[in-house]
């Protein structure tokens, strides 16, 4: 499964699939800006999300046999991994669990059972 997000300014795009990780790309030449250490292989990758900013970039990979979901969430401009978020949730939801970021960026939001917020800064 191929996931996408453009971020808010409309310049950079970024792909998700479990076989290759989250790629970032330039929205206006195509060109590959940088590739992201985020892969759980044989899980499933979610659509991944921007903050208001552009400066972070969140996504979910899960397991729906086991109800286990890791979400990583990365700095745009380093690639680094910041947070990693785990939890266990009902398989139902599998890669399509929503996520947000807070228009401030201070939390991020995540709706399952229930819905979470997670202070960032």
């Amino acid at each position: 499964m191929l996931a996408l997000a453009i971020s808010p300014n409309g310049q950079r795009l970024v792909t998700a699939t479990a076989a290759d990780g989250l790629r970032l790309w330039d929205a206006g030449s195509g060109k590959l800006l940088q590739t992201f250490a985020w892969q759980v292989p044989g899980w499933n990758m979610g659509a991944p999300v921007f903050s208001a900013d552009g400066q972070w970039l969140a996504v979910v990979g899960s397991s729906s046999a086991i109800g286990a979901h890791e979400i990583g969430i990365f700095n745009t401009d380093t690639g680094r991994l910041k947070w990693v978020i785990r939890f266990q949730t009902d398989a139902s939801f599998g890669a399509d669990l929503p996520l947000a970021f807070s228009p401030d960026g201070k939390f991020f939001f995540t709706a399952a059972s229930r819905i979470e917020a997670w202070r960032l800064k």
